[in-house]
C-alpha cells in the first residue's frame, strides 16, 4: 500500500498519468497500460490540461482505452452542452464554442484530445443511474506486464484532486480484480454521455473548421 495525498509532486495522483513513477521500474512499461477506468464524483475540464501539457501523460492517455464514470455532476458548460435539449441548444453550443475555442487556445487541445479518442473508440464517458461520490482509478496492464493498480481515496479526477490540493488515496495492486469488477457493474448501470454514437455530432458541433 502506498499514500498517494498530493503532498509533494513525487506523490500526486498526476504521477500515475505521467510515468507510473510508484510501480513501473523500467519506463518501456508505460506502453503496457491498455485500459484507465475512472469512478470520480466530479470531473472538471481543467484536469485535462495535466493530460495534454504532459507529453508522458498525453501518450498514456492516447494509447489506452478510458473509460470514466461521473457521479455527481460535471462542470455547467460541459454538462449543458450534453443534457440540455431545450429551444436554446443553438446558444448553449455557441457559449461551449467560445469557452473551448476563442478564450482560450489551450482548450481546444482538450477537445482536440477527445476527438481522436472517440475516432479511435478509445474513449467512454457515463453518468451513474444514480448519484454517488467514490473515487476509484484502475490501471489494467496486458498480460505481459506486471500486476495492474489501483488508486483509492478522496481525489476527484480534477485538477485540484490529482494535483493542486492536498487529499488521502492509497494506491495498491492487492484486490485489483474484485474493484475492476465492481467498476464495471456500476459501468453497465451507468447512462452515456459521450460514447461511440454520439461522439461525431458532438464534435461537428464544436470543432472549430481547418482549412
Amino acid at each position: 500500500m502506498i499514500l498517494v495525498d498530493n503532498s509533494e509532486e513525487s506523490k500526486s495522483l498526476l504521477k500515475y498519468f505521467e510515468n507510473q513513477t510508484y510501480r513501473i521500474d523500467n519506463k518501456d512499461d508505460i506502453d503496457n497500460i491498455k485500459e484507465i477506468c475512472i469512478l470520480t464524483a466530479y470531473c472538471y475540464y481543467k484536469v485535462f490540461f495535466h493530460i495534454v501539457e504532459n507529453e508522458k501523460a498525453r501518450s498514456i492517455f492516447l494509447n489506452a482505452k478510458v473509460k470514466i464514470i461521473i457521479g455527481m455532476n460535471i462542470d455547467n458548460k460541459t454538462r449543458k452542452l450534453y443534457f440540455d435539449n431545450d429551444k436554446d441548444n443553438d446558444k448553449t453550443i455557441n457559449d461551449f464554442k467560445e469557452f473551448t475555442l476563442s478564450e482560450n487556445k489551450e482548450y481546444s487541445k482538450i477537445i482536440e484530445l477527445f476527438k481522436y479518442k472517440c475516432e479511435n473508440k478509445t474513449l467512454e464517458i457515463r453518468k451513474t443511474s444514480e448519484d454517488m461520490h467514490a473515487k476509484l482509478y484502475l490501471f489494467k496492464y496486458d498480460e505481459k506486464s506486471k500486476k495492474s493498480e489501483f488508486v483509492i481515496g478522496s481525489s476527484n479526477f480534477t485538477h485540484c484532486g490529482i494535483r493542486e490540493r492536498k487529499e488521502l488515496n492509497i494506491s495498491g495492486q492487492d484486490g485489483f480484480n474484485e474493484l475492476y469488477n465492481y467498476f464495471e457493474k456500476e459501468w453497465n448501470k451507468a447512462y452515456p454521455i459521450v460514447d461511440f454514437n454520439n461522439a461525431n455530432q458532438i464534435f461537428k458541433n464544436i470543432i472549430k473548421p481547418t482549412a
